[in-house]
């Protein structure tokens, strides 16, 4: 890195019961940063009554044990001591969160746009009512979401279709609310798809954007008979990632 040169920054969010070191261990993400010249921060969240790390994304996912924990603001003091202290382009700081941690993704850039250029959640959901976001200037959108998902139902379902535990909303929902918020037209339009999964025989994901935003990008990614664990392996955060940063 050139003396005075900036670079991007990637928050990536663990899902319910891994952590950040699964992060660096399991997935292909770590060293498609340093190849592309990404500062990354995989940071880790508390641990539940049965063990498992986890984030307080709202009603929908995943504290199912105590009291509200706000980590909108640990996420944002942890962002903002990063800002302070390392070389970091303030105008290219992205969140990525698969399933606990793309309800998360979604409830950062709801509450704090102004921290980050761009989210994408896979496999997790927005919020189940239409929340008060902060107004955003310009944000871009991703959701990744298989549409054979047990878990965190692409249609939209109680979490692991248990009706003990909270709903979420579909994954097309989740997209025409940021459409919504961000100013976009009302209708999706289908874009060229994708080939997101190597070890998926031909091209398997559609994706469907959402033009004329005012304020952002805005696309679903639905990857043709995929299960919950998406987006782990190359080629797929090269291709996230030129959404992202495009």
């Amino acid at each position: 890195m050139a003396p005075g040169q900036k670079v991007p920054l990637l928050l990536i969010l663990h899902s319910l019961g891994t952590s950040a070191e699964d992060v660096a261990a399991k997935t292909d993400w770590p060293s498609v940063a340093d190849q592309q010249g990404i500062a990354w921060l995989a940071p880790n969240g508390p641990i539940d009554a049965q063990g498992r790390r986890f984030w307080d994304a709202g009603p929908e996912c995943c504290n199912f044990d105590g009291p509200p924990l706000d980590h909108v603001a640990a996420l944002r003091k942890l962002l903002e001591r990063v800002l302070v202290g390392a070389p970091i382009d303030r105008e290219r700081v992205f969140v990525g969160g698969t399933s606990n941690g793309g309800f998360m993704a979604h409830r950062l850039a709801c509450a704090a746009p102004d921290l980050v250029a761009g989210i994408v959640s896979i496999a997790g959901a927005g919020p189940s009512e239409n929340p008060t976001c902060m107004p955003a200037q310009s944000l871009r959108v991703l959701q990744i979401h298989g549409d054979a998902d047990p878990i965190v139902t692409y249609g939209g379902d109680h979490l692991f279709q248990d009706p003990k535990l909270p709903r979420h909303p579909s994954a097309e929902q989740t997209v025409g609310a940021w459409a919504v918020r961000l100013g976009c037209s009302d209708r999706p339009i289908e874009a060229p798809p994708l080939d997101l999964e190597a070890h998926r025989p031909g091209i398997d994901t559609r994706v469907t954007r959402y033009e004329g935003c005012s304020r952002g990008q805005v696309e679903l990614w639905t990857v043709t008979g995929g299960g919950h664990y998406l987006a782990y392996r190359s080629p797929a955060p090269e291709i996230i990632w030129r959404f992202l940063n495009r």
